[in-house]
Order: C-alpha cells, then structure tokens, then sequence
C-alpha cells in the first residue's frame, strides 16, 4: 500500500527526469545549431576572403540577419539561467511543504492526546449519558428511515414500470376501479365488462400493490419529519454540553487549518514555479527545433547557393586561374562546411525526433498528473493498493503502455481514506470523540453519522410521484 501523495511526488519526480532529458536534448540541438551558425558564418568570411581573389564571388550575411542571430542567442542564454533560479524555488517550496508537513503531525498528535482525555471527563458528566444514549438511538432510527426511503425510491423507480406499461392495468386504475370514486359509465354492461377484465387478471390486488408502492416513499418521509423536534432538540443539547469540554481546543484547532492553508500555499507556489519552468523548457525546446526565420533564411540562402549545378564548378574553375594556391584551399573549405553542415542538420533531424519523443512522453505525465490532481488523489489518507510507480513509469516511457492504461491501473488500485467510526459530534454525525484524524472539525467530537442520508429532515425528497397516474 502507498500513499496517493508519494504516488503523485514520484510521478512529479520522474516527470522532472524528462523534463531534464528534453532540456539536454533542447541544449545539444542548440549546440549543434551554434555550431552550424558558426560554420555559417565562417563560410560567410571565406566568401568574402574569396572576394579579394574574384570580386563576382563576393557573398556576406546581411547585418539585419547577423542581430537577429545575436538577439536569439542572448534570448536562449538568458532563459537557461531562469531554468536554474526556478528549479531553485521549487526545491524550496518542496522544503516548506515537508516542514510544514512535520508541524501538522505534532500538531494533531497533541490535539488527539488532548481531546482523548477531554472525552473521558465529557463521557463521565451525568448530564451527558442520557443525551449521549437518547441522540444515539434517535441518530440509528434516522438513518434507518432514511435508509428505508432510499430503498423505497428505488423499488418504486424498479416496479412502477412494468404497472404503467400494462395497458389494461392503465385503463382500470385510470377509471379508479374497485373504489368509491370508480366511474363505470352508466350502462351496466361496462360495469359487468370491467369486473370480468379485473378478475382476469387479478387487479384489485395489483391495484393495492401498486398504491402501496406509489405511497411509501410519502409515508417514510412523513415518520422523518415527525421525529425531526425531539431529534434537534436532543442535538442542540448535546452541542452546548459538548462545546463546554472542547472549545478549549478550538484555538489549536484554528492554529492547524492555518498551517494546513500555509502549507497548501507552499504547494501552490512550487506548482507556480513549475509551471513557470515548464514554460520556459517550451520556449527552449521551440526555440531548438526553431525554425525561427531569420536561421531558416540564412540556411535557404546558402543552401541554393551552394545547390546551384554550376556554382561549385565555377569556384574551382576560378582558383585554377590564379597562381596563388590560397584561393584553391578557401574554396575546398568552403565545400566542406557544406559538408559539414549537411552533417549537423542531419544530427539536429535525430535529436529532434528525440525532442519529439520527450514531448510526447511529457504531454502523458502531465494527463497523469492531472488526473491524480484532479481526483485530489493525493490528498491525506487516499492510498494505492499493489501499485509500482517505477514498474507503471518504465512501461510508460518504454512505449508499453499509454497514459491512459497508466491512469485505468492507478483507479482500479485507488482506495478512498477509512471512513470515521460513528459516534455523536458537533455540527453533523461523523467524526469520533476528540478527532481521529487531521482533518476533523472544530469540536473534535463525534456523534451518529448523518452524513448517509439522502434528504434532510423535511426537506425535499427524491420522491417525485404522490399518486398513480392521471385520472380523468
């Protein structure tokens, strides 16, 4: 069994391995594609070197393209020290997140030991025990009522169909047969015709059945609203009695939702941050595969320079003409930058795939993320039963498994936190005396869980149907 938060810090943890791995990939790109600009460029002054041999031969890059290439390197410097400021700040919020966490444990652990010994001097009081007894039993009838009406509803919503689909039961009951108020017509022979269909049949029986179905959800709902005084009078008893032990505690109750708010507040500014760094690994990795224009025209411009059928030719034909052998070596050079960069271009096509790879893989860690951010699986209490993080992870980036198999695995192994045993408490009934758990209320102390029920005490109620069908 593990826990749904160390679920959702080791997916976060390896999610920050690929999102390293897409940086190094972002960083080699980058690299190589310096080294094409460099190669570029140098194949740019051997142009010009050339130049002073062949003045037609002449090629330089344009100032204009020269800034931007300048402009885009200090833009990519300068979003790779913001990598390293942001991962600092979540590394901190992470920190804070585990101190906190340290407080709140103490925290409640003092509270439980505090209210533990409350509950026993609350349980002793002689004004306690015949509440304590009387709201017990009147909290076990309401929730069997309700009980009773939620089956109620649903028998009814499961039978009342297979009535109201029998056309000759529709046609009886409509015409009220079998009470005062049945309308036969006035000749007698429909009298006859009708108690002839009835007994075929059976009807006065299934008609009983029927009305008995239609009517008990009313019925239940009548017995909860009858008792509903005597049960809020016994409750707000037990509440001043109950608030007389343990509002002692309240301020070390306020004192722990303020530090569960701050260290929430620790945990958003680390997902802010790394937020903020996803965004900039996109602007790196954009900026990688970067088909920005400006590198795209100076590729373009020297590709079909270089692509001409009688550029090369005309070169070579041109350094032979000189008696220097300097000409001869710049132009050699210059093939073989274009040599070179074909190279490097196809390098940057294979890690771009890569890069391609790593955003794929990315985009699912995200979804997983998500769906467990989502669902507040990481919340306290929520577990994993027989999950690997590693083994689940592997599969994944292996190409073994979707995102999607990853989550269907994580929601069939998920179970929800234990629910609270039932015993009175202030406000609703769940909870046990003196609080269980870190997230207990205010008073500390349980009562009769209530929280099952599917209506309030006469309030509205998921009956809908009060009567059969529509008469004439």
């Amino acid at each position: 069994m593990i826990s749904g938060y160390d679920v959702y810090r080791q997916f976060s943890s390896i999610r920050d391995d690929v999102e390293r791995d897409r940086r190094n990939i972002s960083e080699k790109i980058l690299g190589l594609q310096g080294e094409v600009d460099k190669l570029l460029r140098e194949q740019s002054g051997l142009f010009k070197k050339l130049a002073a041999f062949h003045v037609s031969a002449g090629v330089a890059l344009p100032a204009t393209v020269e800034r931007a290439l300048d402009e885009r390197k200090a833009k990519v410097a300068s979003k790779k020290e913001e990598v390293g400021e942001r991962t600092r700040l979540i590394s901190v919020s992470k920190k804070q997140v585990a101190i906190f966490d340290e407080k709140i444990n103490a925290l409640t652990a003092e509270i439980e030991s505090e209210e533990a010994a409350i509950r026993e001097r609350f349980m002793a009081d002689e004004r306690v025990k015949p509440i304590y007894v009387d709201l017990a039993a009147a909290s076990q009838a309401h929730g069997d009522m309700n009980r009773a009406l939620q089956a109620a509803n649903e028998e009814l919503a499961e039978k009342r169909l297979a009535f109201e689909k029998d056309e000759l039961f529709v046609y009886l009951h409509k015409r009220k047969f079998g009470t005062p108020d049945y309308k036969g017509g006035l000749l007698p022979i429909t009298r006859m015709l009708d108690r002839r269909l009835a007994n075929s049949f059976n009807y006065v029986v299934q008609a009983a059945d029927y009305d008995f179905l239609v009517a008990r959800p009313g019925m239940i709902e009548d017995r909860i609203a009858a008792r509903k005084p005597e049960h809020e009078k016994l409750r707000a008893q037990y509440d001043v009695l109950e608030a007389e032990y343990f509002d002692v505690t309240k301020p070390k109750r306020d004192e722990l939702e303020t530090l569960k708010e701050q260290r929430q507040q620790a945990i958003d500014s680390g997902k802010s941050h790394a937020d903020a760094l996803a965004t900039i690994n996109q602007f790196l990795a954009d900026a990688a595969l970067a088909e920005d224009a400006d590198l795209k025209s100076i590729i373009s411009n020297f590709a079909d320079l270089l692509a001409k059928p009688d550029f090369q030719s005309k070169m070579r034909a041109m350094a032979e003409q000189t008696p220097s052998t300097e000409d001869d070596a710049t132009v050699s050079r210059i093939q073989a930058i274009a040599s070179e960069v074909a190279t490097r271009d196809s390098q940057i096509d294979d890690e771009k795939r890569n890069l391609s790879s790593c955003e794929s893989k990315l985009e699912g860690l995200r979804r997983i993320e998500s769906e467990i951010d989502h669902n507040n699986w990481h919340a306290t209490g929520h577990t994993f039963s027989g999950v690997n993080v590693g083994t689940l992870a592997d599969a994944f980036l292996r190409d073994m498994m979707t995102d999607a198999s990853v989550i269907g695995q994580l929601n069939d192994a998920h179970r929800d936190p234990p629910r609270p045993r039932p015993t009175p408490s202030s406000g609703d009934f769940g909870g046990g005396f003196g609080g269980s758990s870190s997230s207990s209320s205010s008073g500390g102390f349980g009562g009769f869980d209530d929280s099952s029920t599917t209506s309030s005490f006469g309030g509205s109620s998921s009956h809908t149907t009060t009567g059969g069908f529509g008469g004439d």
